[in-house]
């Protein structure tokens, strides 16, 4: 990688870490070195720093006009598997003169969006999230299931989040093993 190249990603870690900072009222920076020594991941919060919902994920920036998804993913996956916080993969990703796009395991970001629902439900919605939510159909109440025509419950929706959870931990429990294995 050229020198212009890696000025590039460094100037997207510090627009996205610029960017958390301005939602979350916080400081977060740049690993130095990109998370290439001990400590893993692009952009964190410094140590003192008060934690933040940002905290839950292992962040990946790639600001690169060609880009393999699937390796950057496989990068966050792996460096998240060697925080003990047990944080969630994602990718931040984008190019020139586009804006900023995430890679998400997709439960997670439902699961994201049903607790948002029932935080919704519960009246805690501050008056900014009402505006946001009443212009995107994606966070309107789910509703009966299309499959099964049953509606979706509470219940439900723990079982499926425990069984996410399970399988989730027999991965890492497995990467982990394949690690072992070939190291």
């Amino acid at each position: 990688m050229g020198k212009s190249e890696r000025q590039k990603g460094q100037r997207g870690e510090r627009e996205v870490a610029e960017e958390i900072n301005k939602v979350f009222g916080v400081k977060w920076a740049r690993v130095p070195g990109s998370g290439g020594m001990d400590i893993k991941g692009d952009v964190r919060r410094p140590f003192g720093i008060k934690k933040t919902l940002c905290d839950m994920f292992h962040w990946e920036v790639k600001f690169q006009e060609h880009l393999n998804i699937w390796e950057a993913f496989i990068q966050s996956e792996r460096d998240a598997l060697l925080d003990p916080t047990n944080p969630s993969p994602i990718v931040v990703l984008r190019r020139s003169r586009t804006p900023w796009r995430v890679l998400i395991d997709l439960r997670l970001f439902l699961e994201l969006l049903l607790e948002l629902q029932e935080w919704r439900e519960k009246g805690c919605a501050s008056e900014k999230e009402e505006k946001i939510s009443s212009q995107n159909h994606l966070l309107k109440p789910l509703g009966a299931h299309p499959d099964t025509q049953k509606e979706d419950t509470y219940e439900d929706w723990v079982k499926e989040k425990n069984k996410h959870k399970e399988e989730q931990t027999a991965k890492k429990e497995k990467k982990k093993l394949l690690n072992a294995k070939y190291t």
